[in-house]
């Protein structure tokens, strides 16, 4: 189920490539959360059997990922897809 994004306007691409930039500039903890859950659509119960955590330290590291792209990215998040 991995998530297949366009973009419509020059904007929107670069909005996309900040996006996917940031991901990279995050903690390894809080990238690999992310990465499995946006890009490959994983649940939070098979991150956390993967990676040998409690389902609350994923949501906990997605919330923290999710704050900190926030912030690097000023608020400008690229328009995600409807059906993700």
């Amino acid at each position: 189920r991995e998530l297949a994004i366009t973009a419509e306007a020059p904007e929107d691409v670069e909005r996309w490539s900040a996006f996917h930039a940031a991901i990279e500039k995050l903690p390894a903890d809080e990238r690999e959360v992310f990465s499995l859950t946006f890009y490959h659509g994983w649940g939070q119960k098979e991150i956390a059997e993967l990676i040998h955590v409690d389902e609350r330290t994923v949501r906990r590291r997605w919330r923290r990922a999710c704050e900190q792209l926030d912030q690097m990215l000023g608020g400008h998040l690229p328009p995600v897809p409807e059906k993700m």
